[in-house]
């Protein structure tokens, strides 16, 4: 890992818009892509060949490899397992925990320390307050 500067370190080539706000601790994997006005405020892990898109905003996350978070979208203190999509101005809030293939449509949000299980969907405009788990995945 490359230390970008204090508190900021790299693995690989990432890129980073100039316009993007940083405040580590962050760590980001390689392939990784920031966006314009993209804010990011650690403790932050962003895996491999993740995207955060203009506007998004990232505070205390775990994102595994390969997420992409839509403009303007918001997530803060989550985690999203590999292969996740947050749409556009979709919000993920504190607790929440996204497994593999998640995807959350336009303007969707996960409330509060909700349980998404592999592959679930959010229509756009949809809330998830309660857990959505297949059965096989319930306990």
């Amino acid at each position: 890992a490359t230390k970008l500067r204090e508190e900021i370190m790299i693995q690989g080539k990432v890129e980073i818009h100039p316009s993007s706000v940083i405040r580590g601790p962050v760590l980001l994997g390689p392939g990784v892509r920031i966006e314009a006005g993209a804010k990011l405020t650690g403790p932050l892990s962003i895996g491999a060949g993740s995207v955060i898109e203009a506007g998004a905003q990232l505070a205390g996350c775990v994102l595994w490899e390969n997420v992409k978070i839509g403009e303007g979208a918001r997530c803060q203190g989550a985690i999203l397992a590999s292969n996740v999509e947050v749409q556009k101005r979709a919000r993920v809030k504190v607790g929440a925990v996204l497994a593999h293939d998640v995807q959350l449509g336009v303007d969707s949000c996960v409330e509060r320390n909700v349980k998404c299980g592999p592959g679930q969907i959010l229509q756009p405009g949809q809330k998830a307050c309660w857990d959505l788990l297949a059965e096989e995945d319930a306990p």
